[in-house]
């Protein structure tokens, strides 16, 4: 029988990077909408409907922020979970193409439970057209022009953009007294790209954590500041995968590895493209370690 924290990630397991809604009104399906009526099913499982996120908001004392606007893309309010305990450590979550932060706001009250000292962040994507996806307006936080060149057509102002807004995170973090050292950055997919980034910041962060995804703009440099040279690097992919190729993900292995990452890289034999019961156990443990409450 699955933990509770398991049982939650199953219901994330359609939470990728072609996640979309489709219409109400009886069309073909392409892969797009089938993948996009399998979230449908997620969204009513952890989602909930309204009034469950007004229990949600009651329940876990979630705060709220104005929302930010970088450039020309408004990012909406993050979802945040409040430490149980004395504030002493961040995580920030950044969820998949199409997802919001309610996607992954399951982990939060299941991880606090053994890390009652950590805040969870969970951002939101600007909702903005993207080219894969025929230019349907969806949340992410770049665009991408096509899965099969991902390291040939990079939205670089979009990803750019996203590294910034995820550096103001930090910053609002360190306003309320946490050093950056000790906030843990993660992501999955899409999300996980721009995790990744932030090994460019100048900002030392606690760990960075990456989900089914690859690292992005790998061919210009550094692709570690000197800040992050030693800022520990978890990167969690299945073989099955078949949104992002895990041969992308191995590639990214090596350019961090020759880059002097102190990286750490786990295969899920048979995981397409979602998360497991095997990789929630990994995780836990990677940002249990990285955040400690000593």
């Amino acid at each position: 029988m699955l933990n509770p924290l398991a049982r939650a990630v199953c219901h994330l397991s359609f939470a990728c990077l072609l996640t979309i809604r489709p219409n109400r009104a009886s069309k073909p399906l392409t892969a797009h909408h089938r993948l996009g009526s399998a979230n449908r099913v997620f969204s009513s499982t952890s989602r909930g409907t309204s009034g469950g996120n007004r229990h949600l908001t009651a329940a876990y004392n979630h705060t709220r922020v104005k929302a930010m606007q970088t450039q020309s893309w408004q990012y909406p309010t993050p979802l945040y979970f409040e430490s149980k305990t004395k504030h002493t450590a961040t995580v920030i979550i950044l969820h998949g193409l199409g997802d919001t932060a309610n996607g992954w706001s399951s982990f939060a009250p299941m991880l606090q439970m053994k890390l009652p000292h950590v805040k969870f962040v969970f951002p939101t994507a600007p909702t903005r057209p993207i080219t894969l996806n025929g230019g349907m307006r969806m949340t992410g936080w770049f665009d991408i022009l096509s899965l099969d060149k991902l390291k040939m057509q990079e939205d670089k102002a979009g990803l750019e953009d996203a590294l910034r807004n995820l550096e103001s995170l930090v910053q609002a973090e360190n306003a309320h007294g946490i050093p950056s050292k000790r906030v843990l950055i993660a992501g999955f997919s899409q999300g996980g790209a721009v995790a990744l980034l932030m090994l460019r910041s100048h900002m030392q962060v606690a760990a960075v954590l990456g989900m089914s995804t690859w690292l992005p703009l790998a061919d210009e440099q550094p692709l570690i500041s000197a800040e992050n040279q030693s800022t520990p690097v978890l990167m969690c992919h299945g073989n099955a995968d078949q949104v992002v190729r895990f041969a992308y993900g191995q590639e990214s292995l090596q350019r961090l590895k020759a880059a002097g990452a102190p990286i750490d890289f786990k295969t899920y034999h048979g995981l397409g493209h979602s998360v497991d019961p095997k990789e929630v156990e990994d995780i836990t443990g990677f940002i249990m370690k990285h955040v400690s409450s000593t």
